[in-house]
């Protein structure tokens, strides 16, 4: 009788060890998938936080039409706006077709206007464009995300 109380004692110590390192592995499981799943969660907010921004630069790099900026007194198609959306487009060179058809709607508008604007336009748009071709060959660009 002795050994057989030994013996089932053993048997539940061993259930029992087992039941808790199964317990540990599925809670292990679990907190690692959760992290993972927050870890791509900030990715993805990260992701639509970048094009956003790049939807908004290229609004007033093209001249975002008659949308007041956030001081509510100049507008997104203003001429220092566009100059420097166009300047800070170059953090975006995955978009480097769309720079290239709007370097084509600035040059015809930099034929038929002759003001300083459509030029300054025109000028800022093709160093654009040619600065997006360096840092694509130059890093091997990769598309982020």
């Amino acid at each position: 009788m002795n050994s057989l109380n030994i013996t089932a004692a053993d048997v539940v110590a061993s259930a029992s060890f087992v039941l808790a390192a199964f317990a540990l592995l599925a809670t292990g499981l679990a907190v690692t998938a959760a992290v993972w799943a927050t870890y791509q969660a900030r990715r993805h907010e990260a992701e639509i936080a970048r094009i956003e921004l790049s939807y908004r630069l290229l609004l007033a790099a093209s001249g975002g039409g008659d949308a007041r900026l956030p001081n509510n007194n100049t507008h997104y198609s203003s001429g220092p706006v566009q100059l420097m959306a166009i300047a800070a487009l170059q953090s975006f060179p995955e978009f480097e077709p769309v720079y290239e058809q709007l370097l084509d709607a600035r040059k015809t508008e930099s034929e038929n206007d002759p003001t300083a604007y459509p030029k300054a336009y025109y000028a800022a748009t093709q160093r654009l464009v040619e600065e997006v071709a360096r840092i694509k060959k130059r890093r091997r660009y990769r598309r982020p995300g």
